[in-house]
């Protein structure tokens, strides 16, 4: 059984101006918290600020209104008229906040003292005062609202099972709690069917107050209703609604058990592992981690190491391409120490007495994590069949893999270095790519972050099953993405269009198209621009630079 420390946030559901008559609210001193009863907002652009400002003055019985500086400018004689005029007279004649207050945002300030000076220039009436006021000093609140309570709570969990013990604060106000579960451990996209299938599907019931139309007049009505005990916030949370002291128990599902709901849904027949995946848990398992394992990808002399070992190809390439027991390529010691970037003496001599038997620090890493295997070149005097052996199969002897003799060997062989075979075939299935693009998401990630291995959906068309893979997926702080990451630069249509059928079907919150090349190719790019006329998540594109530097563009 596992305790976690649970913080929670809490707030009321339904909550509205009738707050100001709650316990706990206030009004402040109203002398101290006036505002000007006239003001004339000024600014190059009406944005978002200027319209949140605009909309809490005229909340607040201010009367408001937004101009340009061109449009003053060039109307100074007629703006000073209009601001002298007997029909403005009455916006700002009222009590102790007569005036027209003038104001901007902080950076334009000076430009606005200057436009003022000018007006108060062209002025004929000693009254009404002009003044300039900073945008601070026109923010008020009318209410001051208390602090929304937090409390630290002890969840046990059992595997996925989960239960705290959930209690009302003391307050005097009725309705439903909402506890938000500020909590890393759980975090789920808003599908509240998914919600109810694999979190609980428990109901809160209670009293529901309604407003009923009857001939000649209305009346409120008390009716039973049950809501949801769980839903999901908008920053993908865990929102558990009570209305008593109780204790509360859920489910905590995995990334696996959410995407295989959420593709059964949308109709596919399910989803599993593809025959790549293996190799991309088994090198992140001997890297020792996912984040150990993208350094390893990502920063040199790990990097050029491994890209070096998985080319079975390019002879021009430093080192030897076996061709027994299968073609891959080995480095021997110098091989290794000029990769890896050892200073190694031009004489053999020195070299014998100094550095042979030093091994760059980056090669002891990648031994200790199984990464790198060591072995020796061995010729067989019966049959002659040469062949690269691992150091644990030789002892004082060797056995021929051909003719299965077993001799000493004579010569004085060097030391071999190639990657393990299961590493090396996920380098051939460029493994890289996926987990080097989820490394990207992972750095996007505030809270939680879950992936799934490379995978095939399934469904049944026509009798038969057809598998589609999906190269990653993932969740980033509760939001679903899949992708799919090539170590070319082009999508063929036929596979495109596949994954625009898939987001038609399936809700997830974006997709990620990742190349470790510089760009993909204009029929890829085409195809991705098309694509963000219709699917409202999130297109990610990463190429080479961001995959290797850890970063995402939109």
């Amino acid at each position: 059984m596992n305790h976690n420390d649970f913080r929670f946030s809490v707030t009321f559901i339904n909550l509205t101006a009738s707050y100001k008559n709650r316990e706990g609210y206030s009004k402040p001193n109203w002398q101290a918290n006036r505002l000007p009863r006239m003001v004339l907002l000024v600014g190059d652009d009406f944005q978002l600020e200027d319209a949140a400002l605009f909309w809490n003055l005229r909340a607040c019985e201010v009367y408001v209104a937004w101009v340009s500086f061109d449009e003053v400018e060039q109307n100074m004689d007629a703006v000073t008229a209009w601001l002298e005029s007997q029909r403005s007279f009455i916006f700002y004649s009222l009590g102790s906040r007569s005036g027209v207050h003038f104001s901007s945002s902080d950076s334009e300030l000076p430009r606005l003292h200057n436009l003022v000076n000018e007006l108060r220039s062209r002025k004929t009436k000693d009254h009404p005062h002009w003044y300039v006021v900073p945008r601070k000093d026109l923010i008020r609140y009318d209410y001051n609202r208390r602090p929304l309570s937090q409390a630290h709570t002890v969840v046990s969990s059992n595997g996925s099972s989960a239960k705290y013990a959930a209690t009302l604060p003391t307050t005097s106000a009725n309705g439903y709690l909402a506890v938000v579960a500020d909590w890393d451990g759980v975090m789920l996209p808003r599908n509240q069917k998914l919600i109810r299938e694999l979190v609980s599907s428990d109901l809160l019931t209670g009293a529901g107050h309604y407003m009923v139309s009857l001939d000649g007049g209305s009346r409120w009505e008390t009716r039973s209703e049950a809501i949801p005990r769980f839903r999901v916030s908008r920053d993908r949370r865990l929102i558990c609604q009570i209305n008593s002291d109780s204790i509360v128990e859920f489910r905590t599902p995995t990334l696996l058990e959410v995407f295989r709901y959420i593709i059964r849904n949308a109709g596919f027949e399910n989803f599993e592992p593809s025959s790549a995946a293996k190799y991309h848990e088994n090198f992140i398992r001997l890297a020792e981690g996912f984040d150990q394992g993208a350094q390893l990808l990502m920063i040199s002399p790990y990097r050029e190491l491994l890209s070096t070992l998985a080319d079975n190809h390019d002879k021009s390439k430093i080192g030897h391409i076996l061709q027994n027991p299968s073609k891959r390529r080995a480095l021997h010691h110098l091989h290794l120490r000029k990769l890896l970037g050892g200073n190694t003496p031009v004489n053999t001599a020195e070299y014998f007495d100094t550095v042979s038997d030093q091994l760059p620090e980056a090669g002891v890493v990648l031994l200790k994590k199984q990464l790198l295997e060591r072995g020796f070149l061995l010729r067989c005097e019966y049959c002659s069949f040469g062949s690269w052996y691992p150091v644990d199969n030789v002892g004082q002897s060797f056995r021929c893999y051909r003719c299965n003799q077993s001799q000493i060997y004579k010569a004085n062989p060097l030391w071999y270095y190639k990657l393990p075979e299961a590493v090396f075939q996920g380098f051939q299935d460029n493994m890289q790519v996926p987990l080097l693009a989820l490394n990207v998401l992972r750095n996007r990630s505030s809270h939680r972050f879950e992936w799934v291995s490379d995978s095939d959906v399934c469904e049944i068309r026509g009798g038969a099953e057809i598998k589609h893979n999906l190269d990653l997926i993932c969740s980033v702080d509760g939001r679903l993405y899949v992708g799919e990451a090539k170590s070319n630069t082009s999508i063929p249509s036929d596979q495109f269009s596949w994954y625009e059928s898939f987001l038609a079907r399936v809700p997830v919150d974006g997709i990620v198209f990742a190349t470790s090349q510089r760009h993909w190719d204009k029929g890829t790019t085409d195809r991705i621009r098309a694509l963000a006329t219709r699917f409202r998540g999130e297109i990610l594109i990463l190429n080479a630079d961001d995959l290797y530097h850890g970063k995402a563009k939109c």
